[in-house]
């Protein structure tokens, strides 16, 4: 599959923009195109919050990295929401 988004991405880059972006291609199981974005939000200016962390965590156990996931987890404060969902506390107990 050709790259969901080229650099610089054809709408703006904002963290809503984003978000979206990220939530679509984990349900269309475009799991390494998550993390490739992930990688490039910085470059793009574009803050990363915890949606967008989350979203790069389930990527990651998706591919059986589970490893990379709990260190995904750092980008996301330990009293987030997003780290209290009920399908990630079993990475908080490893």
């Amino acid at each position: 599959m050709d790259k969901f988004w080229k650099n610089p991405p054809p709408i703006p880059a904002v963290a809503a923009s984003v978000t979206h972006v990220l939530k679509a291609l984990f349900h269309a199981d475009q799991h390494d195109e998550v993390i490739r974005i992930f990688k490039l939000m910085p470059k793009w200016g574009v803050q990363r919050e915890s949606v967008h962390a989350a979203t790069l965590v389930d990527s990651l156990c998706r591919l059986g990295r589970l490893k990379d996931a709990y260190t995904g987890l750092s980008y996301m404060g330990p009293l987030d929401p997003a780290v209290r969902d009920e399908s990630r506390k079993h990475l908080l107990k490893q």
